[in-house]
């Protein structure tokens, strides 16, 4: 479970926010929305410890997120930001390259757990070796997007994960997200998709 108690952040003319608390409950998709500023996509970086309050804090199973203890809980957590790209040739060699990382190396995962992600998106098993070069945007983020239920973390943190995807392709991507809460993950989403909050079991608007 993430609580938000009482924070701030500071806008970019050096005002402060309203105060805002919330509980993303494991199990539960929580979408933030924001029709007028980017304060959903920097309230996932102040979950994973990335960007400080003006006030308030952040805690994570009952435990104070700090400077000290961020490093720590992000183990627990996925996330996906927006725009990011596959970071290897294939995404066969991005899963080795992540599984290799300190916070997954307990993950123990297998080709059937790549494959049984890629499916729930709809994806064919043969993008797995394809090389990036070789695949369409869509298919690139559709892939990074099945990284998330990969490793199995207790919160999932994605931000607009459907931005520059089809109709079809978002509507995947919802349903997947919620598949993810379903089985058992607080799923926090930074997004303005009706295809995202209408699966979410809570949305937020944040102005």
């Amino acid at each position: 479970m993430l609580e938000v108690k009482d924070i701030k952040l500071t806008l970019d003319d050096g005002t402060p926010t309203t105060e805002l608390s919330l509980i993303a409950e494991d199990g539960q998709m929580l979408c933030l929305t924001s029709a007028s500023n980017d304060l959903p996509s920097r309230l996932l970086r102040v979950f994973l410890g990335l960007e400080a309050v003006a006030s308030g804090f952040v805690s994570i199973e009952g435990e104070l997120l700090t400077p000290s203890s961020a490093k720590e809980f992000r183990k627990a957590m996925a996330y996906l930001p927006e725009g990011t790209h596959m970071p290897c040739n294939t995404m066969k060699e991005t899963v080795l390259m992540m599984a290799g990382m300190q916070a997954n190396v307990q993950s123990n995962i297998t080709p059937a757990d790549v494959a049984e992600q890629m499916k729930r998106l709809g994806l064919p098993d043969d993008l797995l070796t394809t090389p990036q070069e070789k695949l369409t945007p869509q298919e690139e983020r559709l892939m990074m997007t099945a990284l998330m239920g990969m490793w199995r973390k207790k919160t999932i943190l994605m931000d607009n994960p459907t931005r520059g995807l089809d109709g079809a392709a978002a509507q995947s991507v919802a349903q997947y997200l919620r598949n993810l809460a379903d089985d058992g993950a607080a799923v926090v989403v930074a997004t303005d998709d009706i295809n995202v909050t209408r699966m979410a079991q809570r949305t937020i608007s944040l102005g």
